[in-house]
């Protein structure tokens, strides 16, 4: 991958990572499009880390305020019981997405 298309790569992530449709798929159109090489699933899963890398960033007077107990305790519960179920189904499911 060359720097130009990772540069795109990451531009495609940042603006598709919050619309409801899926970012990882226009990970893999892009490269299509242009006749790129794929890119494989580790340089998606980097883009996704950025993602969390830059979200973390923006709101981390909001996550200290929840980890240290600033903020109300019920945003804390409710962030967690919003994970939970995505990650049974990653851990059940899993297997069978990737095939």
């Amino acid at each position: 991958m060359t720097y130009l298309q990772g540069v795109v790569l990451g531009i495609v992530q940042g603006l598709t990572e919050f619309l409801p449709i899926s970012s990882s798929g226009h990970l893999i159109l892009v490269p299509y499009l242009f006749g790129w090489p794929d890119q494989g699933l580790a340089v998606d899963a980097v883009m996704h880390l950025g993602t969390l890398a830059a979200l973390i960033v923006y709101f981390r007077r909001e996550l200290v305020g929840i980890v240290t107990g600033d903020v109300s305790r019920r945003l804390g519960v409710l962030l967690v019981a919003a994970t939970v179920p995505g990650a049974i189904a990653g851990v059940l499911f899993g297997k069978v997405v990737e095939t």
